[in-house]
């Protein structure tokens, strides 16, 4: 386990808003892979995302409060490309859930 990691014990549900990008599905399997309980929303489905759901991960098509109510995430993680006005990150932040851009989570697990 990453040194990093300590912070972030195995069973923590992370949802990633973008998922089916480059670097946020690389670090949903990071986190798959620390023991993390991972799932995410992408607007766009595509090969990425049904490996990603393949490995275990939850994918949601498409952004929705509705996705952060069903998979109850103690940690919310988007990048900067996310909207502030963003459905998903609007809901976690009015329930005070942990939101983060990915740098910060990516400082947690390195």
């Amino acid at each position: 386990m990453s040194e990093g990691m300590k912070d972030l014990p195995s069973g923590k549900r992370v949802f990633f808003v973008g998922i089916g990008g480059i670097s946020m599905s690389g670090l949903a399997r990071i986190a798959v892979n620390y023991g993390l309980i991972v799932g995410g929303s992408d607007m766009h489905p595509s090969e990425r995302t049904e490996e990603l759901k393949e490995v275990g991960i939850t994918v949601y098509g498409g952004h929705s409060a509705d996705n952060i109510k069903e998979f109850n995430p103690d940690i919310v993680v988007h990048t900067a490309a996310i909207l502030p006005g963003n459905p998903e990150l609007a809901y976690a932040r009015e329930k005070g859930l942990t939101v983060m851009e990915r740098s910060v989570f990516l400082g947690l697990i390195t």
